[in-house]
């Protein structure tokens, strides 16, 4: 069956099902986000702690239906504030991620213009960066540590990009002073700074290939419209999570040699899981 849909794709034509299966998920992701809207506007507006929650719910009756199961290998730290540090593949990481913790994403700006995308990024109260100016990252830093001293896990996609899938991208270290910024304004002795590993491990039950994890992932100049149906098409997917050991950023700790230990071991994750 695989076989056959892939030669659907090459030939240019996509299959009738696979149109079926893309507008029930956008039929599911408009009804689920005008339900769940209203609640999540008014949490935000009463600052009410379940404005961290609902996401998460809002990922949870979506990944279902995007045919995606998350596992998660050991835990995430319950301390908080928090930076979590992911790898980052495919806007299909929001959903694994968002799923599995309750955290909110620091972003791209560009995402703030995206139709719908924009939408459902502020619903989940994402932080969006200018990673290009390098004051505008410096502002970004400071909202990224007060919404970190205000109780909310953050999550930093700390390659900057989007991979293929099969490997790692050299960390990007600026964003890192924002958990030394959350240290110094919350008042405690070290913030926790978490790596996560998160990996496509399983299509329809087998394991996945390099050639797989490309069709995963999205990047490059991939158009988007292509890539969902492609992914929608391809059936089942399992996501891993790898918590890795949680490290304590203080005021004295450098932040470039933080990145650099968050980097080796998200590689080494990545390197156990493949090899």
């Amino acid at each position: 069956q695989k076989s056959r849909m892939d030669a659907d794709w090459t030939s240019g034509s996509v299959p009738m099902g696979v149109w079926a299966r893309t507008l029930r998920v956008v039929l599911c992701i408009i009804v689920v986000t005008l339900t769940l809207m209203p609640f999540q506007v008014l949490a935000q507006a009463c600052n009410m702690p379940i404005k961290r929650k609902i996401p998460q719910i809002w990922h949870r009756i979506i990944a279902p239906r995007l045919q995606l199961k998350v596992d998660i290998e050991g835990q995430i730290s319950a301390k908080r504030p928090l930076l979590i540090i992911s790898n980052h593949q495919s806007w299909l990481d929001i959903v694994a991620l968002g799923q599995a913790f309750p955290a909110s994403f620091i972003a791209k700006a560009e995402v703030r213009s995206w139709p719908g995308f924009s939408t459902l990024a502020r619903l989940q109260r994402t932080v969006f960066v200018n990673r290009e100016r390098r004051g505008a990252t410096g502002s970004s830093a400071n909202e990224i540590a007060a919404r970190m001293v205000d109780g909310d896990a953050m999550i930093l996609f700390a390659e900057g990009t989007t991979s293929d899938g099969n490997t790692i991208l050299p960390f990007k270290t600026a964003l890192f002073g924002a958990a030394q910024m959350a240290e110094r304004e919350s008042g405690v002795d070290a913030v926790m700074v978490q790596p996560v590993l998160l990996t496509y491990t399983h299509i329809r039950r087998s394991a996945v290939t390099r050639s797989d994890r490309k069709r995963i992932s999205w990047y490059g100049d991939t158009e988007l419209v292509p890539h969902i149906l492609d992914y929608i098409g391809l059936g089942p997917v399992i996501a891993k999570i790898t918590c890795c050991e949680p490290y304590l950023m203080s005021a004295d700790t450098d932040r470039k040699q933080l990145a650099r230990d968050c980097e080796a071991d998200v590689r080494s994750a990545f390197s156990r899981a493949f090899s």
